[in-house]
């Protein structure tokens, strides 16, 4: 279909997404498939052949990583100039365009719309979005070619990565144009060159960082300030954005090159750089006055997170056989399955006295993961990682039954795993597969002994495949439950590393981001971008019984041969992506082993089991 005529009324237009003046955009059906189909009404003066010709200039640089592919291009049959490109990736929550309503709700992500439904996003995020962007514009610029509108809406999320699309108004450097751009991240002195396109990138960064507005650059806001990755990584990027969009034309970046080399030091960081040093430096560059920049003062009093230690030392881990575990409130107790060669072990700990009994089922398991507690029936129910079977343990015979289930290679190991309290049923949540992790969601229906698929694994989906190193984290009051971290990648595959992210151990990525899942609608919410909390840090998570918000908890540093201690922040649930950090008092622990931990609904404190303590947290 290059360069082909077409008859817009052929095309089976699904749903109108934009209609301006000159351009309109559809989601269409085309060749079989979806697509976005954009069309433009050309200005008066354009010769049409030579729109054709830099269109296919466009298409075969655009299979540039970062940049929007162009798939097909022409002319309809009244002169306009159509071209398509790939479905850009659907907000979370949204229904898949394989009906009417997933059509009808269909809103494509980019980076505008993602930072207004998840917040901003974390500075090594931010720069990996950058160094990703400078390199599809170095491709731009190598070829002669200035973009001329580099600005949020214009950078779109497909599979999961940032890919810089609109060419309409893609040019040479220098061409008189009727509309150049858009307020705010142009320069002042109107150029319109390369580097107009290289302040635009630093703008549209800026608002991704931040969460405000273009127009209120250089202001930071507080919740960027008092983050926990400011010092490492956010002064960096912060001096980045401000060189991108230095008032004076000849310090900014004079290539995408040095831009991408530029955010490449702010994944590698630096400690020690304090926010009153920043405040100063800003200000002796006068860049501070009369742009609202907000300066702190230091921290301001906050919620105390309290600790109390009930047992000294904790219990010994060497004998308990667990992956995952569950908590009984009634019998006061945390309950696993753990295996061993020919046997099932089933341990309980009862929480007040830290006494531990187990018991052992010759049944011949490869890797059992708990799911979780049924309350329904007051048993515990237990999966083999490898096979799918799952196991019934009744505590009051005491009685270890196979339900069913298995085979089925969709049950990995180290899945996440909840009860769903509106479906009544257990389920689990991505997990290891073969050299791989994965983002799918099972629940297992005890009345028909089979597993029933809740989410298929899905590249595209937000939330990258992933295998856990904590557990789903139920709402006390609503029918939602909370996921922090885990070992993922956007891939899903073992031991490929994604250039511009950090935090790679060889196999997969260490996460330390924060999602709610909304078990009526199954729609996902990401509370926290990755990047926020540091690499192997994020270790406990848990909804306020009172207050609106998460607790967190993280290790200072897992690699200490003393570590550190554990630091506490508030997650607000109405502002998601903004960090408050907690004060501690007591003896807090490093956090290094966790083996046990819950909510306690006698008193709502949150009770913690260590090796070497048992603490009960209070805020």
């Amino acid at each position: 279909m290059r360069g082909e005529r077409i008859k817009l009324g052929n095309v089976e237009k699904l749903r109108l997404l934009s209609d301006r003046e000159r351009s309109k955009v559809y989601l269409a059906r085309m060749g079989g498939g979806i697509q976005v189909l954009k069309v433009e009404q050309p200005r008066e003066g354009v010769v049409l052949e030579e729109v054709l010709e830099r269109y296919g200039s466009l298409r075969e640089l655009s299979r540039s990583p970062g940049l929007l592919p162009i798939l097909e291009y022409g002319l309809t049959e009244e002169g306009w100039v159509w071209q398509t490109s790939s479905v850009g990736d659907n907000l979370p929550g949204r229904p898949g365009l394989g009906t009417a309503e997933g059509v009808e709700r269909y809103s494509p992500m980019n980076l505008r719309t993602r930072t207004r439904e998840m917040g901003p996003a974390g500075a090594r995020e931010v720069a990996g979005w950058g160094m990703r962007l400078c390199g599809a514009l170095g491709v731009l610029h190598g070829a002669g070619w200035v973009h001329r509108d580099v600005k949020p809406t214009n950078i779109v999320f497909v599979g999961g990565e940032v890919m810089l699309g609109d060419y309409g108004l893609v040019g040479k450097p220098g061409t008189r144009l009727d509309f150049v751009g858009t307020e705010g991240f142009l320069p002042l002195e109107g150029s319109n060159d390369s580097r107009t396109d290289l302040y635009g990138l630093g703008r549209t960064l800026y608002e991704a960082w931040t969460g405000m507005d273009r127009l209120e650059f250089p202001s930071l806001p507080k919740g960027v300030l008092e983050s926990v990755e400011w010092a490492g990584h956010g002064a960096v990027l912060n001096e980045v954005i401000l060189k991108s969009n230095s008032a004076r034309k000849g310090e900014r970046y004079g290539s995408a090159e040095a831009f991408g080399e530029a955010l490449l030091e702010v994944e590698a960081g630096r400690r020690g750089v304090s926010r009153r040093v920043w405040v100063k430096a800003a200000v002796a560059a006068g860049v501070a006055g009369g742009c609202g920049l907000v300066i702190l003062k230091g921290k301001t009093a906050g919620p105390i997170l309290k600790w109390e230690t009930t047992h000294s030392p904790g219990f010994a881990s060497e004998a308990w056989l667990t992956n995952a575990w569950s908590v009984d409130w009634d019998k006061r107790r945390i309950l696993s399955m753990g295996y061993a060669t020919g046997k099932v072990v089933c341990q309980w700990v009862d929480i007040d006295t830290l006494r531990r009994t187990g018991i052992d089922f010759p049944v011949a398991a490869s890797k059992v993961t708990v799911l979780a507690r049924d309350p329904e029936r007051g048993t515990l129910l237990g999966a083999d990682g490898c096979k799918g079977d799952v196991y019934e343990w009744n505590l009051a015979e005491p009685r270890l039954e196979r339900l069913g289930g298995g085979p089925c290679s969709g049950m990995n190991y180290q899945a996440a795993s909840y009860w769903n309290k509106v479906t009544k049923r257990v389920g689990i949540f991505g997990g290891l597969g073969i050299a791989s992790v994965r983002n799918d969601r099972w629940e297992f229906d005890i009345g028909k002994r089979e597993w029933v698929e809740m989410e298929p694994n899905d590249l595209k989906k937000p939330i990258w495949p992933r295998g856990m190193k904590d557990r789903f984290s139920p709402d006390p009051e609503e029918p939602r439950i909370y996921l922090m971290a885990g070992a993922g990648s956007p891939l899903g595959v073992l031991g490929k590393e994604v250039p511009g992210l950090g935090g790679f151990d060889g196999r997969f990525y260490d996460l330390d981001d924060i999602w709610s899942l909304d078990l009526e609608s199954g729609a996902w919410r990401e509370l926290l971008p990755r990047g926020r909390l540091g690499v192997e840090r994020a270790a406990v998570l848990f909804r306020h019984p009172v207050m609106r918000a998460l607790v967190v908890l993280i290790r200072e540093d897992m690699h200490a041969r003393k570590p550190d201690p554990a630091r506490g922040f508030l997650l607000e649930l109405d502002r998601p992506g903004r960090l408050r950090e907690l004060r501690m008092e007591g003896a807090t622990p490093g956090l290094m082993q966790i083996h046990g931990q819950g909510l306690d609904p006698k008193d709502g404190k949150y009770v913690l089991l260590t090796e070497e303590a048992a603490y009960r947290i209070s805020l």
